[in-house]
């Protein structure tokens, strides 16, 4: 990526290496690496991720509640492995925190 204001490019860098040493960043990292050992879970986690992703970007209102339900239902058990738990949590603690800094960052950019 490149940059034409050598400030925002060293902030921005900064900012990397402060998510980066981040509590939420290095769970996530750790869970990761853990998952990765086994291929054939992150496999699974992957199918379950896509389901969930497709999901929510192709249905909305009650059908995508039921279809929520079903899912969960579907991959309950899958849900209670400790390191599939640990992994999805993290992740989906790491979406949210850089989720947080989009918004905040177009918030205060005022960029509609």
């Amino acid at each position: 990526m490149s940059f034409d204001d050598r400030q925002v490019e060293n902030s921005l860098k900064t900012l990397i290496d402060t998510i980066r040493n981040s509590e939420v960043y290095c769970n996530y990292r750790a869970a990761h690496q853990k998952v990765a050992e086994q291929p054939e879970l992150l496999e699974q986690i992957n199918n379950f991720r896509r389901k969930n992703f497709i999901m929510q970007q192709t249905l909305a209102g009650d059908e995508l509640l039921e279809r929520s339900d079903d899912l969960a239902r579907e991959y309950a058990g899958f849900r209670e492995n400790p390191l599939v738990d640990q992994y999805l949590s993290a992740e989906l603690s790491f979406c949210r925190m850089k989720q947080g800094m989009d918004d905040l960052l177009l918030k205060e950019l005022e960029f509609c």
